[in-house]
C-alpha cells in the first residue's frame, strides 16, 4: 500500500523498488535472515536490526540454560562469546579493508543497500554483537547484587559516573576522525575502533546505570524513572518499524534541492517523531495489545493461591528511605 500513499518527482525511483524489494523478500524478514539473504534487497532496510537481535536471543537462552545448570562453565562461555564479539569485527574490517564507521553521505543514504559497508559489517549479526553480550555479563552482575543495601560512597559515584561519561563521549567523538578529507586509511586502526568503539559505549553505559542504582546519581535516577516514559516504551517498537516511511516519502515528494538551516532539522525531526508515535499508537491499539491480550488468555493461567498479595506502592520502600541517593 506504501506506493499509494503519495506521489512526486522521485516517487518511481525511490518508492517503487521499495515497494518491490518488500513484495519479494518479505519472507527473509519473517524468518530473522534479511541482514545475510539478499540483503541489496532488503524489506525495510532499517529493519536490519530485528534479525540481529533475534540471534542474540537465541544464542543468550543457550548461555542462560548452561549457567543455570553449571554456572562455572556458562560463565566461561559466556566470556568466551563475548571475546569473540568482540574480536569478529577486527578481523573483518582488517580482512576486506572496510571503513571503521559507515559514512552517511548522500551516496549511501540514497542507497544504503548498495553498499559494500552496510552489507559486510554494518548490518550483520556476527559483527555487532559485543554489547549484546557485555550486556548479559552486566544482567549477571545485576542479578547478582539484586536485594543488597551496599550503597557506593559518594566520592567513588562521581570518579565511576564521570570516568562512564568520558568513555561513551571518547568512543562516539573520536569517530570524527574518520570523517577527515585528509584522513589516510590505515587497516589496523580502522579494524581496533570498529571492534572497540561500541565496546567502549557499552561499558560506559553500564557505569552509569550502576551508579544510578547503588550510588549517588539521583538525577540520573530520577531521569531513568520518569514516569512517562512507561506509556512512550510500549510506543517505541511501532515508531521504530514506522518512522522511515515517512522520511523516505517526504524525499520522495521533493522536485528540488532545498535549504536546509538548523531549525529546518528540527522541525523535520519533530514531525517524524510525531508522525511516527501516532502511528505507533495506532498500531498498538490495533494489533500488539490485542495479540498481548490474546496470547496472556492462552498461555497465561491463574495462581490459585492468591493469599500473598504485593504490597501498596504507598507501603514500599521509597528512593528516600534508602542509604543510596537512588535504588534500583
Amino acid at each position: 500500500m506504501f506506493k499509494y500513499s503519495g506521489s512526486g518527482p522521485m516517487w518511481k525511483t525511490i518508492i517503487h523498488p521499495e515497494v518491490e524489494d518488500c513484495r519479494q523478500n518479505w519472507w527473509t524478514n519473517i524468518l530473522y535472515i534479511s541482514n545475510y539473504i539478499n540483503v541489496d534487497k532488503m524489506c525495510m532496510v532499517h529493519s536490519w536490526y530485528l534479525p540481529c537481535d533475534f540471534h542474540y536471543f537465541m544464542i543468550a537462552v543457550v548461555l542462560c540454560i548452561i549457567i543455570y545448570k553449571n554456572k562455572k562453565v556458562g560463565l566461561s562461555f559466556l566470556a568466551l562469546v563475548t571475546l569473540v564479539a568482540i574480536i569478529v569485527p577486527f578481523i573483518i574490517v582488517w580482512q576486506y579493508q572496510t571503513s571503521a564507521v559507515i559514512y552517511f553521505y548522500p551516496n549511501f543514504l540514497r542507497q544504503p543497500k548498495k553498499q559494500d559497508d552496510f552489507i559486510i559489517t554494518y548490518s550483520k549479526s556476527h559483527t555487532r554483537a559485543s554489547p549484546y553480550f557485555i550486556g548479559m555479563v552486566a544482567g549477571y552482575l545485576y542479578y547478582r547484587m539484586r536485594g543488597s543495601e551496599k550503597c557506593l560512597k559518594r566520592v567513588y559515584s562521581h570518579i565511576i559516573l564521570l570516568t562512564s561519561i568520558s568513555i561513551m563521549m571518547t568512543s562516539l567523538l573520536t569517530g570524527i576522525v574518520f570523517y577527515d578529507a585528509e584522513y589516510e586509511y590505515d587497516a589496523v586502526e580502522s579494524a581496533l575502533y570498529a571492534s572497540l568503539h561500541r565496546v567502549a559505549w557499552s561499558l560506559g553505559s553500564i557505569g552509569v546505570l550502576y551508579v544510578a542504582s547503588y550510588g549517588h546519581a539521583k538525577l540520573i535516577y530520577n531521569f531513568l524513572s520518569w514516569k512517562p516514559w512507561i506509556p512512550l516504551s510500549k510506543l517505541v517498537y511501532g515508531a521504530y518499524l514506522t518512522h522511515m516511511q515517512f522520511q523516505m516519502r517526504a524525499v520522495a515528494r521533493k522536485g528540488g534541492a532545498d535549504f536546509i538551516s538548523y531549525f529546518d532539522v528540527i522541525s523535520y525531526a519533530l514531525s517524524d517523531m510525531v508522525l511516527a508515535f501516532s502511528s505507533a499508537f495506532v498500531l498498538y491499539l490495533a494489533v500488539e495489545a490485542p495479540f498481548r491480550n490474546l496470547f496472556s488468555l492462552l498461555l497465561m493461567h491463574p495462581s490459585k493461591d492468591s493469599k500473598s498479595k504485593p504490597k501498596p506502592v504507598e507501603d514500599q520502600e521509597s528512593v528516600s528511605e534508602v542509604t543510596c541517593d537512588s535504588h534500583l
